[in-house]
């Protein structure tokens, strides 16, 4: 299954965190290369467990996503607003948001 994340980087206090609201998933770190890799392995330890339980689709679906097929659609960014912490990461002085593209049956292999 197919999906495109927004990821949210932004500085919190002396720490790095790199936020998914979409899937209520974050790393964090001193830097922000490394809060983007503690992410990667934060999404890799989800679908694998959501793959070894069959949750996927059902996790997915609690977080407001539309899943079809192949491909999944992630909530409306004014549903993610009033669901989750986003709203605090746009107050922060300095954020910017990475698209990310992820094959998640892949992402478990």
């Amino acid at each position: 299954m197919e999906v495109s994340v927004s990821v949210y980087v932004f500085k919190e206090n002396d720490v790095f965190v790199a936020y998914c609201p979409s899937l209520d998933l974050s790393g964090y770190d001193r830097t922000e290369e490394a809060a983007r890799l503690d992410f990667e392995y934060a999404l890799k330890e989800y679908v694998k467990f959501q793959m070894e339980h069959d949750t996927l689709d059902k996790d997915l679906k609690r977080h407001g996503w539309d899943v079809r097929l192949r491909k999944a659609k992630g909530p409306e960014i004014g549903t993610l607003l009033r669901r989750t912490q986003l709203r605090n990461v746009f107050k922060k002085p300095e954020y910017r948001m990475i698209r990310n593209i992820t094959d998640l049956k892949a992402a478990y292999a």
